[in-house]
Formats: structure tokens, C-alpha cells, sequence
């Protein structure tokens, strides 16, 4: 099953979501941060205690590729790794390219 998607034009706004989900109960580990800089995604995911997409979400097969693709590719491939198809996945890279920072939930 894909995980919903909340959008945000800033990082505020994220750390109110994550909020209000971890108090509706959610498990953090369940929460996945994603945007277009990567040492953004740690530092979002580090201060929220909560995921960004790694090599156990990714698997090793996809890890291994994405050191050969570029930017672009290796977002669409960490979404597909979520369950998105390659549609979707266009989409919301099309998302982090205007700028937005992605939350991912997983069921």
C-alpha cells in the first residue's frame, strides 16, 4: 500500500504535522521525510527523530543504481520504492523541483 503524502513549502509546517500525527499516535519510524537536498532530509528527519528514505527502504539493488543516476532519477526511484508508479512518481519530483518538502507515511 502507498503511503499518503503531506506536501510543505517550509519546514515549519512539517514539524507541526509530525507533531499532530505523533500525537494521534503514529510511530515515527512510520514517517519518512523527503526534498530535494539531502542533507536537508537528514538534519529535517535527525531533528524530528524521525525517517528519511535509506537503504532499508530503498533496497541494495536501488542503492547501487542510484550511484549512477542523476538527481532526478534516483528521487523517481526511491517513490517507486514506496509504490508509486513512474506517473506518480514524475509528479512528486515534479514537487521537490518547485521547492516543497515531502512527508511520507507508511501504514
Amino acid at each position: 500500500m502507498k503511503p499518503k503524502i503531506f506536501e510543505f513549502h517550509n519546514e515549519n509546517d512539517l514539524v507541526q504535522e509530525v507533531e499532530i500525527l505523533i500525537g494521534r499516535g503514529i510511530n515515527k519510524k512510520k514517517l519518512y521525510v523527503i526534498s530535494l537536498n539531502s542533507d536537508r532530509d537528514r538534519r529535517i528527519a535527525h531533528k524530528l527523530d524521525i525517517s528519511k528514505v535509506g537503504v532499508k527502504e530503498e533496497g541494495v539493488d536501488t542503492l547501487v543504481k542510484n550511484v549512477f543516476r542523476n538527481r532526478a532519477k534516483r528521487l523517481k526511484a526511491k517513490f517507486k520504492e514506496f509504490g508509486f508508479d513512474e506517473t506518480e512518481a514524475e509528479a512528486l519530483e515534479s514537487e521537490l523541483e518547485a521547492g516543497k518538502i515531502l512527508l511520507l507515511q507508511k501504514e
